[in-house]
């Protein structure tokens, strides 16, 4: 009678376990991805993954878009078109500072200074020396994002008495 039990005990256990584990595999939301993922700066998770507002990317929505390597092409009236590979980086010593290096393809030793936007997708700049000297070059415009991986910059110089206008699309 004792084995007859101990049979009749295990059985119900077996039973129980799988059935707990059957009905945790078949009842699991398969949409259930986003309920631990946090999208942040208005991002929307997606089948696991953050859809995230133009201004930010990466896996959160935390990395601001417009920092990296960027490469296009300007148009500048009078002096014709140039491509240019642009970086963007933050600033060590403020915030709302974005370092634009080698802007109008002017060298990579050529760093300027604008201020990013709240919504983290434009930096403007005024009066930047380019080209320091007794008469200096100066840049004054605005970057803005189009999306998350395009920015386009509008810009004007005056290089002595020259001056110019210039736009262009770039790409990440």
């Amino acid at each position: 009678m004792t084995s007859i039990r101990r049979f009749t005990l295990s059985t119900i256990i077996t039973a129980c376990v799988l059935s707990a584990s059957v009905y945790t595999s078949c009842t699991k939301d398969k949409t259930d991805k986003c309920k631990t993922l946090v999208c942040l700066h208005g991002g929307t998770c997606k089948d696991g993954a953050c859809s995230c507002p133009t201004g930010y990317s990466g896996s959160t929505c935390t990395d601001v878009s417009i920092y990296g390597t960027w490469h296009g092409h300007d148009n500048c009236n009078p002096s014709g078109s140039i491509d240019v590979i642009m970086t963007l980086s933050k600033s060590t010593s403020n915030a709302n500072e974005v370092l634009i290096n080698n802007p109008n393809n002017l060298g990579t030793g050529n760093t300027i200074v604008g201020t990013l936007s709240a919504d983290k997708q434009q930096v403007n700049y005024v009066d930047q020396i380019v080209n320091p000297s007794t008469n200096p070059d100066t840049l004054t415009g605005t970057i803005y994002l189009s999306d998350n991986s395009n920015l386009h910059h509008n810009f004007s110089g005056k290089a002595g008495t020259f001056t110019f206008s210039c736009s262009g699309d770039y790409t990440k």
